[in-house]
């Protein structure tokens, strides 16, 4: 009877990898690891490239493919079990890498470069765009406009996804239009306009609207309407009724028109802020009012007044 005997196979792990490389070009790495004896080689393009012996846990190597810094990890599983890991490294100081750096600086400032370029000129664009509108919209009051007065209404509310805080209606060509406003508010809460005067529902004043698109239309804050002016005035002079409580009526209309002539509406605006501190309203305030007072020009005609 023949004895057949059987030859018992090493326990070998064999793993590959391809590397895909620059000047050296693609290599072909193996690692064969004979578990029982735990001798390892690992092979580049079938050459043997290093060898160890007595590896049955966690280890690494390191080696270079051409001018390649790379590394080979075997890692130990809780269950016994290894795991082989092929990495090329990047942060060890070597020429390629100094090289690689240099190399992602300069695309990073071409990136850079790139991306603000395109952000700077999507600004450029989107104020361009803005601006022309308001050109637009310019030439066409100018050329088609319409003069009429209004009276404005504070309405804090959203339109069109928008904040708005005052409204204007008026009636043209058999349809009424509504115009939905923003204006600045200053640090005491008020909707400022550009004359001074905080707005307040029943203010009036002269606008201009296209007779080609009704929609394109603008307030004109600076030419006061004579009624509105009074109102102004009424305003203003409760203000100072405060700070001159010995004047009689006669005297502070009498100061107040003398604040006019010397600086116009601003000057009330300063009379009517003047106790608002420069941070919560800029153009108006404690020390605009001081400035005007000091006005050589203006002590000597309100003297007149007493």
């Amino acid at each position: 009877m023949k004895e057949i005997r059987y030859k018992v196979m090493p326990k070998v792990n064999r793993i590959n990898w391809t590397y895909v490389g620059n000047r050296a070009g693609n290599s072909l790495i193996e690692l064969r690891h004979f578990l029982d004896s735990g001798n390892l080689v690992v092979f580049c393009n079938k050459k043997i490239l290093l060898t160890d012996f007595d590896v049955f846990g966690a280890k690494e190597y390191s080696f270079f493919i051409g001018e390649e810094f790379c590394k080979i990890s075997i890692n130990e599983h809780p269950s016994g079990l290894l795991g082989y890991d092929f990495e090329i490294v990047e942060d060890v100081d070597t020429p390629l890498n100094r090289w690689r750096k240099k190399l992602m600086r300069k695309d990073f400032i071409k990136s850079s470069l790139v991306i603000g370029g395109i952000f700077l000129g999507v600004i450029i664009l989107v104020i361009g765009a803005y601006w022309m509108r308001k050109y637009l919209d310019a030439r066409d009051l100018k050329r088609n406009g319409i003069v009429k007065t209004v009276s404005l209404t504070v309405k804090p509310h959203m339109h069109h996804e928008k904040f708005a805080n005052a409204i204007y209606s008026y009636y043209y060509n058999k349809y009424t239009y509504t115009e939905h406003i923003k204006l600045p508010m200053n640090g005491a809460g008020d909707y400022m306009t550009e004359n001074g005067f905080p707005l307040r529902t029943g203010d009036r004043f002269m606008f201009t609207f296209s007779s080609k698109r009704p929609g394109n239309s603008k307030v004109d804050y600076m030419s006061i309407l004579p009624d509105q002016l009074d109102v102004y005035r009424e305003r203003t002079d409760i203000r100072l009724q405060n700070t001159l409580p010995e004047a009689d009526s006669t005297t502070r209309a009498c100061i107040l028109s003398k604040i006019y002539e010397h600086k116009g509406i601003s000057g009330w605006a300063d009379v009517y802020y003047q106790q608002t501190d420069p941070k919560e309203n800029w153009k108006n305030n404690q020390q605009t009012y001081q400035k005007l007072l000091e006005s050589e020009g203006l002590r000597k005609a309100i003297s007149a007044c007493y």
